[in-house]
């Protein structure tokens, strides 16, 4: 194998492991048929792009939710989830120039409000081979499709650095 090739495996296999251990430390991953659909109009606006920092493991980390209109999708006895529009959460560890992006929004509980709303994401394989090509595993399918809902609440900067409306409007202002 010359250095080139080995460097290459090196560089996929900590690229994968990065991948793997940003996803582990969201939470576990939930079957978003266990959810119940909100049927509601309401949403909320994401009036720009925000990131925060934060560690996760070994590595720290900025994370966020990308300008939009975010629509109540779902619900479960906690709380309900506002799905942002495509790629809308992304991650981007401080080690890496790579920047993951995933489809999902913001989860907001019943009883705390935005103070204690988390970001949630959907998991995709499909994305996933895609930033890690040549990798194959049986514990990454298991997961597609499923949401993630992370950790970490929303830091207190944050939302000062956010115009977060609940509206029953559909544009942006």
């Amino acid at each position: 194998m010359s250095k080139l090739s080995f460097r290459t495996a090196v560089r996929k296999l900590l690229v994968t492991s990065l991948g793997l251990l940003l996803l582990a430390g969201c939470s576990t991953a939930r079957d978003p048929k266990s959810f119940t659909p909100y049927a509601s109009a309401e949403h909320l606006i994401v009036k720009q792009d925000f990131t925060y920092s934060g560690k996760r493991g070994l590595y720290n980390f900025k994370e966020g939710l990308r300008e939009g209109i975010y629509k109540a999708e779902l619900q479960d006895e906690a709380g309900t989830f506002y799905r942002g529009p495509g790629k809308c959460v992304f991650t981007m560890p401080e080690s890496h120039s790579k920047t993951f992006e995933y489809q999902g929004g913001l989860w907001v509980p019943r009883d705390g409000g935005l103070e204690k709303a988390k970001i949630y994401s959907y998991f995709s394989a499909e994305d996933f081979y895609a930033n890690n090509p040549g990798v194959s595993s049986v514990f990454i399918n298991v997961d597609d499709g499923k949401i993630f809902l992370w950790d970490k609440v929303l830091s207190e900067d944050a939302l000062k650095n956010l115009e977060w409306r609940k509206s029953n409007e559909g544009s942006v202002q």
